[in-house]
């Protein structure tokens, strides 16, 4: 605020402590944050208001290379971050639907939304056995993402009615989440997340370095027989997953969805309208979407009224989101895709309606 009003479009707004911390970490790398004034100043803070951070914290962390996990998908390898991300749920929902012909539905048609919103469901409820930090081992992801397991998760789904006691995500909360993908001219690809969890994060800024601290840590539960609850030297589970799809040991779809708890639907959504229902990337962006979350089907507009009434009839709880201003009420996440077509030499990209963002070559 400026004398304790929001500042008029077009005014100068200055950062001077951020712009020294940045040229401090462009100078000295990770140490010109991690240790340091930059790292005193948020370590002293934070203490001041309670918190239990150390400057050894800031100095034991470090970046890590992890090794993706993926599923095939009709002829498609399908490949996301590993878990403390939830990339899985997009994974296992995929190799349910993977039972199912979908190309055989129409891609608003009250069967196909029904099939992915059980799958989805049945994806969600087992991320809840992901294991102690919530890191299954890789036995279990294999086990999880396998044929077999997949057609047996399949056997639970009957056309014309939901499966009963299935914990999903919660309903609504923040999600200031970004995503953007780049291809270059040599088809090297970048599918990039990242995110605060909340508006501004935690909404606070250490005085000195002018950081602002994100509260991605909202995630962690105080239940301590939960999978996710916080402890030291952890990282919570958390809804950032960048995807991407190949074909023959090359990337063909550079993709992502904001939106919380719905990403992983989101992703399956997207995907399936491509590979499924020959959608282009905008076409299949742009596609009303639905989602269930604690109880209650949140069918978009533009999803026509008979397969409203449709999805009721086989036991779904509807309810109808509208595009007004209220962050839980809106629409249902937030794509951008770049298409590569290796034939052609071509790219294509699509950028979500429902949000701020485009897509740009040159």
């Amino acid at each position: 605020l400026k004398d304790g009003k929001p500042p008029r479009q077009g005014t100068l707004h200055r950062r001077p402590a951020l712009a020294a911390t940045l040229r401090r970490v462009a100078a000295e790398g990770r140490d010109g944050f991690y240790r340091g004034p930059v790292a005193e100043d948020i370590v002293a803070y934070l203490n001041g208001l309670g918190g239990l951070h150390t400057l050894d914290d800031f100095a034991s962390v470090k970046g890590e290379y992890a090794a993706p996990i993926m599923c095939l998908y009709r002829g498609f390898d399908v490949v996301m971050p590993p878990p403390p991300s939830l990339g899985i749920i997009t994974l296992m929902t995929l190799n349910v639907l993977s039972r199912f012909e979908l190309s055989d539905m129409g891609p608003l048609s009250a069967d196909r939304l029904h099939l992915e919103v059980e799958a989805g469901r049945l994806a969600y409820a087992e991320r809840a056995s992901l294991g102690p930090d919530g890191a299954p081992s890789s036995f279990a992801i294999e086990r999880m993402l396998s044929p077999a397991h997949g057609a047996a998760r399949a056997s639970l789904i009957t056309p014309d009615g939901v499966i009963g006691n299935l914990a999903g995500p919660a309903r609504g909360g923040p999600a200031e989440t970004t995503y953007l993908t780049v291809v270059d001219r040599d088809r090297n690809t970048a599918s990039f997340m990242s995110t605060l969890f909340d508006f501004f994060g935690s909404r606070l800024t250490a005085p000195k370095s002018g950081v602002l601290l994100n509260d991605r840590a909202s995630y962690f539960t105080s239940d301590e027989a939960d999978p996710n609850a916080w402890a030291p030297s952890k990282r919570p589970l958390a809804y950032s997953l960048p995807g991407l799809m190949m074909k023959d040991g090359r990337v063909v779809m550079s993709y992502g969805i904001v939106g919380g708890s719905f990403q992983p639907m989101g992703m399956a959504h997207l995907l399936t309208n491509v590979v499924d229902h020959g959608l282009d990337v905008q076409a299949a962006i742009a596609l009303p979407r639905v989602f269930s979350q604690d109880g209650v089907l949140d069918v978009e507009r533009g999803v026509p009224d008979k397969v409203a009434l449709d999805l009721a009839a086989r036991g779904h709880k509807v309810v109808r989101r509208s595009e007004g201003p209220r962050r839980t009420n809106g629409p249902l996440g937030g794509a951008q895709a770049i298409w590569i077509d290796w034939e052609e030499g071509m790219l294509t990209g699509g950028a979500d309606p429902r949000k701020d963002g485009s897509a740009l070559g040159y």
